[in-house]
């Protein structure tokens, strides 16, 4: 019965894409640009689990650097160690509607696994998957054998997979430690699909960070993220930022909308802040903190953004 809920709201928020979509976003600035370009590790590739990677029996999708252990920024050979990322599908949404956002994630260095489930919940999937990738880290003889880095783990999401994210996040649940959730859904349904709801947010672990994505042209979900932000206790990492014209599926851009529905410019504004997040919580980039800081980049005003906020210090 949830799953049949959720799945309508999900179709009832989807309405045709204009034909003539407005233009993505221009970068508020130079982190932004970055992060939006296409990393470092410029070659990605692909690969399915041969077998269930999660108690509910799905496969896993993996996107990974091809030159696994080496690490081109700091000219690192061989021996790197690289983060994961963990993604969590929106209601009846495949991972590879997700493609462009997750091989944009691994040209930055990340391993980035999902698994196939479409109704993530609160979160089982997705820890099976984290942990996945982390034992494969393990076993000789495995083309990840070495390369995972089992202590830098983050999980991001769409709409139920946003609330999933939060679910994990505000149950404290290992190995994660930052989230990205994107426009995930209202509360009510948060808490019908995920058992997550805004007064657990004041309870988040102080080591805990978050960055909150949505759009203004997805109006009720860009509320609620920014109720999400105020609840969030002031002991935690938090940033909150919704776009001013993307509707609720614009992260499945592939860049630009296409024949996506409930879509208006693409994926452009998604790819620069939540990769410079993670590039700060889990690889240490330096030039990322003071964007998120009071009168730093991401905070100021642009005709891109409706809203942006942040603790960072």
């Amino acid at each position: 019965m949830f799953k049949a809920i959720c799945t309508s709201v999900a179709l009832a928020v989807g309405i045709a894409a204009s034909a003539s979509s407005p233009q993505a976003p221009s970068p508020k600035g130079p982190v932004e640009q970055k992060y939006r370009d296409t990393g470092p590790w410029s070659a990605v590739s692909t690969t399915t689990t041969s077998e269930a990677c999660d108690r509910k029996g799905n496969l896993c999708d993996i996107w990974y650097p091809t030159d696994l252990g080496r690490n081109p920024m700091t000219g690192q050979r061989t021996g790197f160690q690289h983060p994961v990322i963990v993604w969590a599908n929106g209601t009846g949404s495949a991972s590879s509607k997700y493609d462009y956002y997750l091989r944009h994630l691994a040209s930055w260095g990340f391993i980035v696994i999902a698994s196939r489930d479409l109704f993530t919940g609160a979160g089982g999937t997705t820890i099976d998957a984290a942990n996945h990738i982390i034992e494969r880290g393990n076993v000789r003889g495995d083309i990840f054998f070495g390369k995972v880095d089992p202590a830098h783990v983050g999980a991001s999401g769409h709409s139920q997979g946003g609330a999933t994210v939060l679910r994990l996040a505000v149950s404290n649940a290992a190995p994660f430690s930052t989230f990205v959730p994107i426009h995930g859904p209202g509360s009510f349904f948060a808490r019908l699909c995920c058992g997550v709801t805004n007064r657990q947010m004041a309870d988040i672990s102080e080591d805990t960070s978050i960055l909150f994505m949505g759009g203004f042209g997805d109006r009720d979900n860009a509320r609620e993220n920014r109720a999400y932000y105020d609840a969030m206790t002031n002991e935690a990492t938090k940033a909150v930022g919704i776009l001013n014209t993307s509707k609720h599926d614009d992260i499945q851009g592939s860049p630009d909308c296409g024949r996506i529905a409930s879509c208006s410019v693409g994926i452009e504004g998604y790819l620069g802040y939540p990769t410079a997040w993670f590039m700060w919580k889990l690889q240490g980039a330096t030039d990322v903190r003071g964007a998120f800081r009071l009168g730093g980049e991401f905070v100021r005003p642009h005709p891109a953004w409706n809203f942006n906020q942040s603790n960072v210090r």
